[in-house]
């Protein structure tokens, strides 16, 4: 189909345009790769840790890049059951993976320069399900490096919760999706529905 005609001609050079684009892309960041430097902190070896290590790398390098995103897999937050001794668990690990990040970053005389958020799609539940938490809404989200420290919104209420028992998140989630944009200096009436505003007070720089 690519060979027959103007238009199959066309698509078939787009095609191979796109293909050694992506081809090129690869060996770039293969090289990238070979050549990062090493960082300065101990970090803990784990997947988590290894991926705050290459973040890290990244960083040194000054390759670049602006967005890093890193699931924080070896650990669930899917705790229907054990919620406690999962939570806490999951508590040490994004805890210790954080703080050598931010050590490196402090290193890197860049405290100020990187801004760290945690993002999660869902919160959970108030009632115990058998030593667990169901799937729920309201939730807690983290931020680090050129914001003010403390507590931005009040915690949800334990004795008002909506029609299907769930916690009332205090502070819009768009709000803390706006502060991001913010901090890259993208308006966020640009990027997300509603024109939300920043959380105020929250970031420094």
């Amino acid at each position: 189909l690519l060979s027959s005609g103007t238009v199959g001609s066309e698509s078939a050079a787009e095609v191979r345009r796109a293909t050694g684009a992506g081809l090129d892309g690869m060996l770039a960041i293969a090289t990238l790769l070979r050549t990062l430097p090493d960082p300065e902190t101990e970090f803990p070896e784990t997947d988590f840790g290894t991926q705050l290590r290459l973040a890290s790398q990244l960083l040194r390098s000054d390759s670049g890049f602006r967005i890093i995103h890193i699931p924080m897999n070896g650990g669930s937050f899917d705790t229907h059951d054990n919620h406690r001794d999962q939570h806490n668990q999951n508590m040490t690990l994004l805890g210790d993976g954080l703080a050598a990040f931010g050590a490196e970053l402090a290193a890197l005389g860049m405290e100020h320069e990187v801004l760290t958020a945690t993002v999660s799609e869902f919160g959970r539940r108030f009632e115990e399900n058998s030593g667990g938490l169901d799937h729920g809404t309201a939730s807690t989200a983290l931020m680090m490096g050129p914001v003010a420290p403390g507590m931005h919104g009040e915690p949800p209420s334990l004795k008002r919760l909506d029609e299907d028992s769930n916690l009332i998140a205090t502070l819009e989630f768009d709000r803390y999706l706006a502060t991001m944009a913010q901090w890259m200096s993208v308006d966020p009436e640009a990027v997300l529905a509603g024109a939300p505003r920043g959380v105020e007070g929250l970031l420094t720089a």
